[in-house]
């Protein structure tokens, strides 16, 4: 089986030297990546954070920024073929479109480095192409795909309501759900009504994931391996 995995936080430009992050770490793609190299499958692992360690029958290939992970998956699945795609890289919601040093004048678009030496400064964001939502239409992928939804502030169940409208708008076959106050600790995973979650403790993600996709790639896809 060859596997596609992102991983890592997306972050967005907005000048040369400066970029908007989020707090991901990388680590349950490159643990997902450690996990299907240990059961004899191989694949290809697009992250902002690479591991400090060989991972055997992997190819790991750095990222920067949210344009360079756009550019890196069009590539791949143009010239390549996977039996299953997982996006667990945290993916930022917005695009740098200008900053202002005034919030009536003109926003520019196009800087170098903004200026340093400012009192203040203000941005504007617009929404960015879902990557997830690129996958099935965009890039036509037709085999097992896996997404991420981390939420924070609301209940479990809309958190399940929220994840599941996500997988079908993807077209994936499964979604794991996050929430920001505990995800260093737990998870959830699945694919329909909240009956449907799975509950599992993050520290056995990474295997837990990785039957599971096997297990869906043998349903999806007889003889991938």
């Amino acid at each position: 089986m060859k596997i596609l995995i992102t991983s890592g936080p997306v972050d967005v430009s907005i000048d040369s030297v400066r970029r908007i992050s989020n707090s991901a770490s990388g680590k349950t793609g490159n643990d997902l990546a450690v996990a299907f190299s240990r059961r004899g499958h191989q694949g290809f692992l697009l992250t902002s954070r690479p591991p400090n360690i060989k991972i055997d029958s992997w190819i790991i290939q750095e990222y920067h920024e949210y344009h360079d992970l756009h550019h890196s998956i069009a590539s791949l699945l143009l010239t390549d073929r996977f039996d299953a795609i997982i996006m667990s890289a945290a993916v930022s919601d917005y695009l740098f479109d200008g900053y202002s040093a005034h919030i009536d004048d003109e926003f520019s678009k196009f800087e170098p480095k903004i200026p340093g030496h400012l009192p203040e400064i203000f941005l504007r964001l617009k929404a960015a192409p879902r990557l997830v939502e690129m996958i099935r239409t965009d890039w036509k992928f037709s085999g097992y795909l896996v997404i991420f939804k981390l939420d924070c502030g609301i209940s479990v169940d809309e958190l399940f309501k929220r994840a599941e409208r996500l997988r079908r708008k993807s077209g994936a076959d499964l979604v794991v759900a996050n929430m920001a106050e505990s995800s260093s600790r737990e998870a959830w995973y699945g694919a329909g009504d909240k009956s449907m979650f799975i509950h599992v403790c993050r520290e056995n993600l990474a295997e837990t994931l990785a039957n599971a996709v096997e297990t869906g790639v043998r349903n999806k896809c007889p003889g991938s391996f």
